[in-house]
């Protein structure tokens, strides 16, 4: 009961962001922009976002070859397909998605400590990359806007510690409840703190080997952006598109919206409204991420429906 009052909390939070954005914008204008969106650019931009996810799925499998876990790329692909599905429709949301792959690629394994910890560290690692390079970018581009230099002061901070947790072995068992209460989420076996202990299954080396391959996913999260924006007749530099897109992940990420939607619309209205976009193509542009999301989603639940249907 929790979880649907949860999940309908955020369809209501996530509506009233939207209307309360659109009550300020001329909808026609949305409507004619996404009306007369360039085809081209928007194939280019479903490109980049099932590139994205190749990506993402070659970053994983870094780590779990880092724990010694010998796991096809077209395994984790997907599960990683079946994850982003279920994310797009159940209560919990991206949480649940990242359940259910959890459990899906630990199911009949002895390795699950190895197997659920590898997602915990794909995340982590994520969020580091696209912070960092965020930041980078937004020093390359001379917006040196105060407000801006103050989120990713704050943020750039939170990664660098979690950096230090990835590398660092004694930090690493201080915190290692709240690992403990994350993976218990999915009910491993007794006796997971003791065995936390004895794994020692992070090496700097690879780390920093997944957080190059998240700048390359943050790099194609912006080109997918970069060719919305354009499918809609606008233009804003990739160079600052990638700092933009940094926040609006980190946005999206706070659990208080459905799929992201409202908050990522006034992420991109407040950014991009810098570069001079009006309002009306800023959600629009959200629009159509929201449309690449599912069209990326959709394929996880033909996987799933096929396996399950032939159990039967």
């Amino acid at each position: 009961m929790k979880k649907y009052l949860f999940f309908f909390s955020k369809l209501l939070f996530s509506f009233l962001i939207v209307f309360y954005l659109f009550s300020k914008i001329e909808f026609l204008n949305y409507w004619h922009l996404l009306r007369t969106a360039n085809q081209g650019y928007f194939l280019l931009a479903l490109f980049f976002y099932f590139l994205n996810l190749v990506v993402f799925t070659y970053k994983w499998r870094v780590l779990t070859k880092m724990m010694g876990l010998n796991i096809g790329f077209s395994s984790l692909l997907r599960n990683n397909l079946i994850s982003l599905f279920y994310s797009l429709f159940l209560p919990g949301g991206f949480l649940s998605g990242e359940t259910i792959k959890c459990y899906k690629i630990s199911k009949g394994k002895n390795s699950k400590i190895r197997l659920v910890f590898s997602v915990f560290l794909d995340r982590l690692t994520g969020v580091f990359a696209f912070i960092f390079i965020g930041f980078v970018f937004l020093l390359i581009s001379g917006s040196l806007a105060r407000d801006v230099i103050i989120i990713y002061l704050i943020l750039l901070s939170l990664v660098i510690f979690i950096y230090m947790f990835l590398v660092i072995e004694g930090l690493r068992k201080k915190i290692k409840n709240l690992i403990v209460k994350l993976i218990k989420k999915i009910k491993p076996e007794a006796g997971i703190i003791s065995s936390l202990d004895k794994e020692k299954f992070v090496a700097a080396a690879h780390v920093n080997k997944a957080i190059i391959w998240g700048f390359v996913f943050q790099l194609t999260l912006s080109l997918g952006l970069y060719f919305v924006i354009l499918s809609l007749g606008h233009k804003v530099s990739l160079v600052n598109l990638i700092w933009i897109n940094s926040l609006v992940s980190v946005a999206t990420m706070i659990p208080v919206s459905f799929m992201g939607i409202g908050l990522r619309d006034f992420s991109l209205v407040y950014f991009l409204s810098k570069f001079g976009l009006p309002a009306e193509a800023s959600i629009g542009a959200a629009t159509l991420i929201v449309v690449l999301i599912i069209i990326r989603g959709l394929p996880g639940g033909i996987i799933d429906f096929k396996e399950n249907f032939h159990k039967i």
